[in-house]
């Protein structure tokens, strides 16, 4: 007698099926879950790494393009103070139109910034810069800041004092720029998951160079006259 022939599944032929296709999608969607998180934080890394790209670059070209004329030292000399609690600051007189909004572009040419850790609204920390004309007059307006970075947790400045050969906390001359500055921007940190990042531009002053290569003798500038060292006479001595 003949055995009839099943035509469909029984319930633990399907219910395998079920659970080898459920261990299939689990395994897919594990692997396409860690794929999307790597390439979020690639994506994020590279954010990153832009904007501090973008920050350094402009600290860098602001302060090549700084304005110094031993005429009148007490108008363009550079100020940088510390603080260690709250961040560094610094001043100066700078060429550049870098991050110069349009509402502010009567002052283009020559105007001074100021750099200084901020505080926003909810108290976080950000980098902040001022603007103001080169030949500041008491009564001018005072320009609205304007936020360079927002990613921010630490700004540091240090200045490298050439004659002295020593780098300082402060720069606080006023007949003298530093012959360079040290940038260290801190990005992270301030209530984010992220490890924070330092990162350093060491920047040199052309305007400053000038005037170590041709200094103004004190004498003449009280003559109202100025001299240069003859490079003649150097190389006579």
């Amino acid at each position: 007698m003949r055995r009839r022939a099943h035509n469909g599944f029984t319930l633990l032929e399907v219910m395998l099926a079920v659970t080898i296709l459920a261990v299939v999608f689990t395994a897919v969607y594990g692997i396409w879950s860690v794929s999307l998180q790597s390439w979020r934080r690639g994506e994020n890394a590279a954010a990153m790494f832009q904007r501090q790209r973008v920050v350094l670059q402009a600290l860098s070209e602001l302060t090549k393009s700084a304005v110094y004329f031993d005429a009148n030292p007490g108008l363009y000399r550079l100020y940088g103070r510390r603080n260690e609690t709250e961040g560094d600051s610094i001043s100066f007189v700078t060429e550049s139109d870098a991050l110069l909004p349009l509402s502010e572009m009567p002052i283009a040419g020559m105007r001074r910034v100021t750099i200084w850790l901020a505080k926003d609204q909810l108290g976080r920390p950000v980098l902040a810069i001022a603007n103001a004309p080169a030949l500041e007059i008491d009564d001018a307006p005072k320009l609205p800041s304007h936020v360079l970075s927002t990613d921010v947790s630490g700004f540091a400045v240090k200045y490298w004092h050439a004659s002295m050969s020593e780098w300082r906390d402060e720069w606080q001359e006023e007949n003298l720029m530093p012959d360079a500055i040290e940038f260290a921007v801190t990005f992270g940190g301030a209530g984010d998951r992220a490890m924070p990042v330092t990162v350093t531009r060491y920047v040199e002053l052309p305007a400053a160079q000038y005037e170590n290569m041709h200094p103004v003798s004190i004498n003449s500038q009280n003559n109202g006259t100025a001299s240069t060292q003859s490079s003649t006479g150097s190389n006579n001595q």
